[in-house]
């Protein structure tokens, strides 16, 4: 694959929000999010676990440093129900000025079930549904919709003043059917670990196929790829094991 067009991005996760020695994470982040810029990288991505909420921190750091763009990598769908994730979206562009993207993702079943204590939804049924649901949202518009895996009714306005341009939704999706939904229903795609020839073979292709054949835009493709500058390869690949066993 060549690099023509290719923008950088960093992502803060669990490693600094973790940190022992932390005392305040929103000072924190924002301080990295300062370096980043200084450093010329213009996209800064959060994770969503049990500690911190992305979307608001994302908020908080996007309006703190204004030459940066920010994003979620990734919200888990379930049980985050779409009113409320559209409504943390939609608070994240007004305060970002339009430089929010919101990532999601079905998440994790070995993680998600004992969490919340709540049995998982068919995923491609729910993913679909879930987008569909949410797209209207994004935009404030006030619709409902009642589908086999979720309902949704506003009860009220769903607008945000300042929340422009439209909220562009990435899905962490690698299958062929997540692909096609996020072609299909969103603006893009925002795998984890996948490499170049993975990207270039299977997902660039699956979710570009389905976005044409939907009428939409060339999606975009955010490559989530984590790199380790060491002098020890052997404890950098057991650390790694250890993080992503599960």
């Amino acid at each position: 694959m060549n690099t023509v067009g290719k923008k950088m991005g960093v992502f803060l996760g669990g490693t600094f929000a973790q940190d022992p020695g932390l005392t305040n994470l929103v000072d924190r982040a924002v301080e990295l999010a300062h370096e980043v810029a200084d450093a010329g990288i213009r996209t800064v991505w959060f994770g969503q676990a049990a500690d911190y909420d992305a979307p608001q921190l994302a908020a908080l750091v996007g309006r703190a440093e204004p030459r940066i763009g920010v994003g979620t990598s990734v919200v888990p769908t379930y049980p985050r129900h779409p009113l409320l994730l559209a409504a943390a979206a939609k608070t994240a562009q007004a305060a970002t000025t339009g430089r929010f993207r919101l990532g999601v993702g079905l998440g994790a079943r070995t993680v998600l079930e004992p969490q919340f204590g709540l049995p998982y939804p068919p995923q491609i049924k729910h993913l679909r549904e879930y987008l569909i649901a949410l797209r209207p949202l994004l935009d404030g518009d006030d619709a409902p919709f009642v589908g086999q895996t979720l309902t949704s009714r506003p009860a009220g306005p769903t607008t945000v003043a300042g929340a422009v341009p439209q909220v562009p939704v990435l899905v962490a999706a690698m299958g062929p059917r997540a692909l096609a939904a996020a072609g299909e229903l969103a603006e893009g795609t925002i795998p984890f670990l996948a490499g170049p020839r993975t990207l270039a073979e299977q997902i660039v292709p699956a979710i570009t196929e389905a976005a044409a054949a939907a009428g939409r835009p060339a999606p975009q493709i955010v490559a989530g790829v984590p790199a380790v500058v060491t002098d020890d390869a052997a404890a950098a690949r057991s650390r790694v094991s250890t993080a992503l066993g599960f």
